[in-house]
C-alpha cells in the first residue's frame, strides 16, 4: 500500500533555528578561543551545533507505520469469505522475490515472503492463501525455483483457510462422518489397524463394503469405478489426550504401490502411478483450517509438517 509522509510540524520549527546556529557558528568558536581557559566552552558550543545540525534528521522521521485492519468483503452464497486489508491496492508484480506480502486470514494480518506462496508472488486473486514447503529441509523454494521442486517431486503445498461460519472444534470430525449413501466415508465401515509414525491407521472393511458395493449397483443399475476397494482412502487419525481429533490424514489405499522413493535427501519416481495424502488440521488460535498435500512416501515426517506450519504463522504474523 502506497503512502505518503506527511510533513514534521517539530521540523518546521526547529530549521530556522538550526539554520542560525549555523551562520552564527564562526563567530562563536572565535570568541571562544581567545584564551585557553575558554576551549570548554569552545566543546560545549561544538557538540551544540551538532545536536542542532542532528535534530531535523530525526524530526523528519516518518511515525510508525498504522496498521491497516483486514475486513471481509460481503459475503455471496456458496463463494468462500474473502478478506482484504482496508484500502489496499491490487498487488504488483515486480519479478520473483523473497519480499513480505501483507496478507489476510480473516481478521489476522500477516507478512509472508512472496517466494513461500504457490505462485511465489502473494494471495490469488480472491484472497486465497497457498503456501509452499521443500523436502527435505522445509524452506520454500527459492524465488522462481517452484518448477524444480515440482519436478524432483519434494514439494508440499498447504492452503490455509479462515473458519468463522462454523465452529472450529469439531470441525475435523465432519470428515470422518460424512451424511452421505457412501457409508465407507465414515468410521465405523474401517477398521483399525496398528499404529504407524504415530498415527492410528483405519482401513476399509472389505466385508462392509462389498455389501455396500453390491446394494449401489443394484439400486444405480451399473458397476462404477468408485466402488473398488483399491479405489477408497487410508485414513490415518491422531488424537489428543481427551480424545479431541487433532489430525486426520487420507491417503491413497495401501493396495497401491507408493510410486516413490526416498534415497536419501531425494524423492525418486519408480511409478507406475504416485500415491498422494492429503493432510487437515486446524490452529484455533489463528482459527484456521489447513490441508496439506504431499506425496504418500512423506508421510513419516507430518509432525514436522505441521509444526513448520505453526513456525512461519507464529513468525509472520502482525496484528
Amino acid at each position: 500500500m502506497e503512502r505518503t509522509t506527511p510533513p514534521s510540524p517539530v521540523r518546521g520549527i526547529l530549521a530556522p533555528l538550526v539554520a542560525a546556529v549555523w551562520q552564527a557558528q564562526p563567530a562563536l568558536l572565535a570568541a571562544f578561543s581567545r584564551t585557553p581557559r575558554n576551549r570548554l566552552l569552545r566543546s560545549l558550543a561544538m557538540i551544540a551545533g551538532a545536536g542542532f545540525i542532528a535534530l531535523p534528521a530525526f524530526a523528519s522521521e516518518a511515525p510508525p507505520e498504522a496498521l491497516e485492519p483486514c475486513v471481509e468483503l460481503p459475503y455471496k452464497m456458496y463463494e468462500p469469505s474473502r478478506w482484504v486489508m482496508k484500502g489496499a491496492k491490487p498487488h504488483r508484480w515486480s519479478g520473483y522475490n523473497d519480499e513480505p506480502v501483507d496478507t489476510c486470514l480473516g481478521p489476522n494480518r500477516y507478512r509472508i515472503p512472496a517466494n513461500h506462496f504457490y505462485d511465489q508472488m502473494g494471495p490469488d486473486f480472491q484472497g486465497g492463501v497457498v503456501l509452499l514447503m521443500q523436502w527435505p529441509d522445509l524452506q520454500a523454494p527459492l524465488p522462481g525455483k517452484r518448477s524444480e521442486a515440482e519436478r524432483a517431486h519434494t514439494l508440499i503445498r498447504s492452503s490455509l483457510e479462515y473458519v468463522n461460519r462454523v465452529s472450529i472444534g469439531p470441525l475435523l470430525e465432519k470428515f470422518i462422518d460424512y451424511p452421505s449413501d457412501y457409508r465407507y466415508e465414515k468410521l465405523d465401515q474401517r477398521d483399525r489397524q496398528p499404529p504407524r509414525f504415530g498415527l492410528i491407521p483405519y482401513y476399509v472393511n472389505e466385508q462392509k463394503f462389498r455389501a455396500h458395493k453390491k446394494e449401489r449397483e443394484r439400486i444405480d443399475g451399473y458397476e462404477s469405478i468408485d466402488y473398488r476397494l483399491e479405489n477408497q482412502e487410508d485414513w490415518y487419525l491422531d488424537r489428543d489426550a481427551e480424545g479431541r481429533l487433532t489430525t486426520l490424514i487420507k491417503c491413497g489405499s495401501h493396495l497401491k504401490p507408493d510410486g516413490y522413493a526416498i534415497s536419501e535427501d531425494r524423492v525418486e519416481w519408480v511409478g507406475p502411478w504416485g500415491t498422494s495424502c492429503t493432510h487437515r488440521f486446524v490452529i484455533p488460535e489463528h482459527m484456521l483450517s489447513i490441508s496439506i498435500d504431499y506425496s504418500r512416501v512423506l508421510l513419516k515426517d507430518w509432525k514436522r509438517f505441521e509444526a513448520e506450519l505453526r513456525k512461519r504463522l507464529k513468525q509472520y504474523r502482525v496484528r
